[in-house]
């Protein structure tokens, strides 16, 4: 827990410079976004292969494919461990690049500095483009388990950033370049080929809090008939498909993070005067509509083990929607006082969630040297 609390400590620099710019009549986000990030990717890059569960699996299958002919790249057998027991098969675009990866340096740190590089990198861009708040952002990844959890699944991460980045061209109704990036995209991790049929339903205008409240408490209700009569649909679908689709999640930890994403946007929207909640549901209609979905995902979590998978593609958008959300209360001194409220209690919750669970395994934290 040390490293991380030093990070949190450290973030806390460019919160000052924010502010001196403020007093100064002048813009420090920039500098701050970048100061922050590459505090972010120091952590990440340096990193010892023990630090999150999946880490180790990468820099083996590293090895194996950055010697290996280009010919045979993309359909060699690659192995989890060095014993050889277990396979580990990755997306065709992921091969790659760990070959190319391989021309640089055959060293299995390389390909954990390459990837943090990149997701450090979209990230920067994500927060720059899209949030009105960078700080409260990367605060945000923080504090809310991303950044731990990015380490643990990069490939995830890098896929699903790639995808954040380009709800531009849905805002502009450009679908064929957002289809193209997002099969792009999948062959790094196939799981973000579900936003291609998410494309039209982020066309369409913000859900009502009424429709909202309903889709979840129906995804909510699913969710719980699974986990009474999941033998029973067991029976009903086919073999190895059957046990997946109903295996019981019997870990909480997703469900509290469901509920601490639940709990922000409540608390937000009791903080926020009617025509500033309007404002969001107008001008918000992909942040509305991600954490729907998210919250759907949770639900339909409480039976389905799949569906955390799922809400994991959505939830990192929420530290793009809740500054955003924030940047609509129009008294200064109200957001500001929000904003503080925020910063303490994410960073308490995260503090307490550390010491009674290991986010993604990345603790305790070591340097690779």
């Amino acid at each position: 827990m040390f490293w991380y609390l030093i990070l949190c400590i450290l973030i806390l620099y460019p919160f000052v410079i924010v502010y001196a710019g403020v007093r100064w009549q002048r813009s420090a986000q920039t500098v701050a976004l970048q100061l922050s990030c590459f505090l972010l990717w120091f952590l990440m890059a340096m990193r010892d292969s023990s630090v999150g569960v999946d880490t180790k699996y990468y820099c083996y299958v590293f090895e194996q494919l950055s010697y290996a002919p280009l010919s045979k790249v993309f359909h060699m057998v690659t192995y989890g461990s060095r014993t050889g027991n277990w396979t580990m098969d990755f997306e065709p675009g992921y091969r790659l690049y760990n070959r190319l990866v391989g021309f640089l340096s055959h060293d299995p740190q390389m390909i954990t500095i390459m990837n943090s590089s990149i997701i450090i990198l979209l990230l920067y861009k994500l927060i720059r483009k899209q949030s009105k708040n960078a700080i409260l952002s990367i605060w945000l990844y923080i504090t809310l388990g991303v950044f731990q959890t990015e380490m643990n699944v990069a490939r995830n991460a890098i896929a699903i950033l790639l995808v954040y980045l380009v709800f531009q061209y849905v805002k502009k109704g450009k679908m064929w370049p957002y289809m193209m990036t997002v099969c792009l995209a999948s062959t790094i991790h196939k799981s973000v080929l579900v936003f291609l049929p998410l494309y039209f339903i982020f066309r369409m205008p913000s859900p009502s809090r009424r429709r909202m409240k309903r889709l979840i408490l129906l995804a909510s209700l699913a969710g719980m008939g699974v986990l009474v009569f999941g033998s029973r649909l067991q029976a009903l679908l086919p073999g190895i498909f059957g046990k997946y689709l109903t295996a019981q999640n019997i870990k909480m930890e997703s469900l509290l993070v469901g509920g601490l994403y639940l709990v922000l946007v409540i608390f937000i929207f009791r903080y926020m005067k009617k025509e500033e909640r309007a404002k969001v549901f107008k001008e918000c209609p992909i942040g509305i509509w991600m954490f729907t979905i998210t919250m759907c995902c949770f639900g339909l979590n409480i039976g389905l083990k799949m569906a955390a998978r799922l809400a994991a593609l959505f939830g990192t958008y929420m530290i793009i929607l809740l500054p955003n959300m924030v940047s609509k209360i129009t008294e200064e001194k109200r957001r500001h006082t929000l904003i503080l409220l925020l910063i303490i209690g994410c960073g308490i919750q995260y503090i307490l969630r550390m010491t009674i669970n290991n986010i993604g395994g990345t603790m305790p934290y070591s340097f690779f040297w």
